[in-house]
């Protein structure tokens, strides 16, 4: 079972998912305290149609600078940087995380490589675009989980950096 956890935030207001995937179409997600049963289905423009207490929502995203930005429902949510993560949620961190569900396009790295902070060390495609992760720290590729043609789900792990400086 996939699980994945986001912080977003709209005009000082932050917004907390986290959920999993039960099965199919079928997800559990928790905002606050509320945990709500979920029908989402990705549609062919990108788009993510989801189902909620007998509504239907419709979700685009797109990446702007370093941000990914939803939109659902006329409002626009940021994606916030998680702490201690790698670049792909935010700067800071020696682990890289696929930012959305996607499908691995290149990797750049091996273990044992040296990497200074924004390398590229992954290209994930997801809703017609490319996602280049980055180090968000100087180190050496201490694991990687990523293979060129997998899908991943969003949160997953793809690489683990151990810090020091880079060629060192």
């Amino acid at each position: 079972m996939s699980t994945f956890q986001r912080e977003f935030s709209h005009d000082g207001e932050r917004l907390r998912l986290a959920g999993e995937h039960l099965s199919g179409e079928r997800y559990r997600v928790h905002v606050g305290d509320r945990a709500l049963d979920v029908e989402a289905r990705e549609l062919p423009d990108g788009r993510v149609r989801f189902w909620w207490d007998g509504r239907v929502f419709e979700a685009a995203s797109a990446v702007v600078g370093k941000l990914l930005q939803v939109r659902v429902a006329g409002h626009t949510w940021s994606l916030l940087p998680a702490q201690g993560r790698g670049a792909s949620a935010g700067e800071a961190g020696g682990v890289v995380e696929a930012p959305m569900t996607g499908t691995i396009a290149t990797v750049d790295v091996a273990v044992g490589d040296a990497v200074s902070k924004g390398d590229v060390l992954v290209v994930l495609t997801a809703m017609k675009m490319e996602h280049r992760l980055v180090a968000g720290i100087d180190g050496t590729i201490a694991e990687l989980r990523a293979e060129v043609g997998a899908t991943v789900d969003q949160g997953t792990v793809l690489v683990r950096i151990e810090a020091g400086a880079a060629g060192a």
